[in-house]
């Protein structure tokens, strides 16, 4: 499940951290290093020093890990762009965070959230954080087709990662409590039992404000799944949250992520999540 991997890369500290994060994962087979620059490349000695840089590091990481198919590409153009070009159905796109450079928070801040909303595949945020959480993988649930992408993929995380998956669904403070059976979370944790019968799903029914109570779940996470939305919400805060070093790595799935035909989204959303 979303064996090939692109991880940004520049170099730095969180760009390193996003990559062992890439490479620790099970499901990984093929990692590219992606180095955007973003002049326009009229001349071509700007990307010598970045190129032999990437070089060095694709050749470490082949010595390292033989069984990994790695590569790299030194790219010019808009980042942002860029970004969104390669976060593409069927493979994962990884982000290193690290919210200690303050003045140059929101600008990332706004870009990272644009591409977790808008990005037509998986986008994975990880920020820096010593020593990694290795908790259980938590699921937000809302009942859109999103929501059920993210129980899929968070399940085969999970499983890949030895540990239990999570999912919580959160009911803002006038909604309903959903029936039983048949509400989001009994479809969601039917339709997992048939796909991966030896995984431990637990459910979480909460009420309140989408990120606090996801925040709270995920708190000794060791990955938070939620599914992407066009409009701004809880997601964007959550991205503010990981640039500040608050939240185990984040991961965005939209409905073209949906591992298998599932009918447990049909139920209409509760809450936006992304």
């Amino acid at each position: 499940m979303l064996e090939d991997v692109v991880v940004a890369w520049d170099g730095s500290a969180r760009a390193w951290f996003g990559l062992e994060w890439a490479l620790h994962r099970r499901a990984s087979t093929r990692v590219h290093l992606l180095r955007l620059l973003g002049d326009d490349g009229s001349d071509p000695s700007i990307a010598a020093g970045p190129r032999l840089v990437l070089e060095g590091a694709v050749a470490r990481l082949r010595d390292r890990r033989p069984d990994l198919r790695i590569t790299g590409e030194v790219v010019h153009g808009d980042v942002e762009q860029g970004l969104l070009e390669r976060a593409l159905p069927g493979s994962l796109l990884v982000v290193g965070v690290d919210g200690r450079a303050g003045h140059l928070l929101p600008h990332r801040s706004a870009m990272l959230g644009r591409i977790a909303r808008h990005a037509t595949g998986p986008v994975a945020i990880v920020p820096v954080r010593e020593p990694p959480p290795r908790g259980p993988v938590v699921a937000g649930i809302d009942g859109t087709p999103a929501g059920v992408a993210a129980a899929q993929v968070a399940a085969a995380e999970a499983e890949g990662s030895d540990v239990s998956l999570v999912a919580v669904l959160v009911l803002g403070d006038g909604a309903a409590q959903p029936g039983w059976p048949g509400g989001p979370l009994d479809a969601c944790a039917h339709d997992l039992e048939q796909h991966f019968p030896r995984l431990l799903v637990r459910q979480r029914t909460v009420r309140g404000d989408v990120r606090r109570e996801l925040l709270q779940a995920a708190e000794s996470a060791s990955l938070l799944v939620i599914g992407h939305h066009a409009r701004p919400g809880a997601g964007g805060r959550l991205v503010e949250d990981a640039l500040a070093g608050v939240t185990p790595p984040l991961l965005f799935v939209g409905e073209a992520d949906a591992l298998w035909p599932s009918g447990a989204g049909a139920e209409p959303s509760r809450v936006e999540l992304g």
